[in-house]
């Protein structure tokens, strides 16, 4: 578990403590709590005390329940799925659509989610560009600067992040490094790869024979 959450988890329990000592300090210093109000009111006294015990009770055991649920407090963790659907291009290159699929699969919200792509081409040349993509949490009927806006990804919640590019018709081979990011600076990492247009094309088994066949069967003029 990282400093931060554990800074996060026992923050609201230290404050409280704090805010308590506080008051009666102030209750004491102003004479609201004094010995002689002690003994007349031992009876109400005995009341809070053990209404403040039941309390602490109940802070402890809800604090131990998430400590120990699913193995860490308030884990965060998300799964990543990368879908790729090709459509062929009239310039012989292809469109390729890229739908990440984030499921938040931990027990704490992802605040400001966002999925970077690292696009890897391999043409029939040898040659090999990188480039870097972000995929948008998309809305039909939202204006184009809203369309990329999701504040959080709470806990069980997935959401869709799309983004679309063109590929070359020389390009044989494209990956998709995909990378989802969180304001609170938790990463996570998938890859797929993908034939592009310029991918060698196998002939289903037993095709040349039958071409050979077919030939041989040419009579000669």
């Amino acid at each position: 578990m990282r400093l931060l959450d554990r800074v996060r988890i026992w923050a609201a329990p230290i404050l409280a403590l704090v805010v308590f000592g506080l008051a009666i300090a102030f209750a004491v210093k102003t004479g609201f709590i004094s010995r002689s109000k002690l003994v007349a009111n031992r009876s109400w006294l005995s009341l809070v005390s053990s209404i403040v015990s039941a309390a602490a009770i109940l802070i402890a055991a809800a604090l131990a329940y998430f400590k120990f649920f699913r193995g860490r407090t308030f884990a965060i963790r998300a799964n990543l799925t990368v879908d790729v659907t090709v459509l062929g291009a009239p310039d012989g290159g292809s469109l390729h659509t890229i739908v990440v699929q984030a499921d938040n699969v931990g027990t704490a919200p992802i605040w400001n989610p966002e999925v970077q792509i690292e696009v890897t081409e391999l043409d029939t040349l040898g040659h090999t560009r990188s480039y870097l993509l972000r995929a948008s949490y998309r809305l039909a009927g939202v204006s184009r600067s809203d369309r990329s806006l999701i504040d959080v990804l709470d806990s069980g919640e997935i959401a869709d992040f799309v983004i679309q590019t063109m590929i070359g018709r020389k390009v044989w081979a494209v990956t998709y490094l995909v990378t989802l990011r969180s304001s609170a600076g938790d990463a996570w990492s998938t890859i797929r790869a993908v034939e592009g247009p310029g991918a060698p094309r196998q002939q289903p088994r037993g095709f040349h024979r039958l071409i050979e066949r077919k030939s041989a069967q040419i009579p000669r003029s």
